[in-house]
């Protein structure tokens, strides 16, 4: 049996509805189980007893827990992009193709932006032009924390301007 382009995208539309609503009732019955959870868990920690062997124990877990989740996004994230991408080559060179700057549909306009992106090959001769042409606005305005920190382990006095300050935080590493 032959299929038509327009076949396809039919079939592919209806796919996508069906996997729209099993991802929306998927959803919805996690948000239901998540809640539970949670609850649990505040009831838990609240009355249970906790040692430093089990808090570290769960924390290791739910810190694997964040990374799967987050692996997960973006595994699906990359494969959207990748989707997205071949889509803009596409409406690129159909524009190319009718030397138009853009594409009004029922659904969206494509437009053709230039943007202009810049990086330095020459960090001394850059720093020399700002230096001499006092264009320090030409730089981005953050401190850099690396070599400010070994500043301050070294006991050197910190530009002016410069505040510090120390946070105390928990590290857990994996035995």
């Amino acid at each position: 049996m032959t299929y038509n382009a327009e076949q396809i995208h039919d079939a592919l539309n209806k796919l996508r509805d069906s996997m729209d609503e099993a991802t929306s009732a998927y959803e919805s019955e996690m948000a239901t189980l998540r809640a539970k959870a949670q609850k649990l868990e505040d009831w838990l920690w609240e009355h249970g007893e906790h040692n430093a062997n089990t808090v570290t124990q769960e924390y290791v877990a739910m810190r694997d827990l964040r990374a799967a989740n987050k692996k997960a996004y973006d595994t699906e994230d990359a494969r959207i992009k990748e989707q997205m991408h071949k889509r803009e080559i596409w409406l690129m060179e159909a524009m190319s193709a009718i030397d138009a700057e853009a594409l009004r549909t029922e659904h969206g306009t494509a437009y053709i932006q230039t943007k202009n992106r810049f990086n330095c090959g020459d960090w001394p001769g850059y720093w020399n032009y700002i230096k001499e042409n006092d264009r320090f606005d030409l730089l981005e305005k953050r401190p850099a924390q690396g070599p400010l920190g070994k500043m301050l382990e070294e006991g050197e006095d910190l530009p002016p301007g410069i505040n510090t300050y120390s946070e105390r935080t928990v590290t857990v590493r994996r035995s």
